[in-house]
């Protein structure tokens, strides 16, 4: 888990962002080993929203704007994706 100084600082993030919004971290293979899911988990629960991370090396240049190949995905409050999903769609339908 980020430090609470901060977990403050995403905490500030979260609270601009819509509850059905996302995050998605760019950096290469930061989804990948167990310190860039504590940061993503911990970035969830602050900010309230899913954040993704890519599990491998990633393209630059014009490339940069889109993931190439698998990510991990953390929902806030430990929800899976499938029911992270649902909750989100709930939101957008009221």
């Amino acid at each position: 888990m980020p430090s609470p100084n901060t977990l403050a600082l995403f905490g500030r993030l979260g609270s601009i962002m819509k509850p059905y919004g996302s995050i998605e971290l760019h950096g290469c293979r930061v989804g990948a080993a167990m310190n860039g899911r504590r940061l993503l988990a911990g970035m969830a629960w602050a900010c309230g929203v899913r954040i993704s991370g890519g599990m491998r090396s990633q393209r630059g240049g014009i490339d940069a704007s889109r993931f190439e190949g698998p990510t991990t995905a953390i929902c806030p409050s430990g929800q899976t994706l499938a029911n992270g999903s649902r909750s989100v769609v709930g939101l957008c339908q009221d």
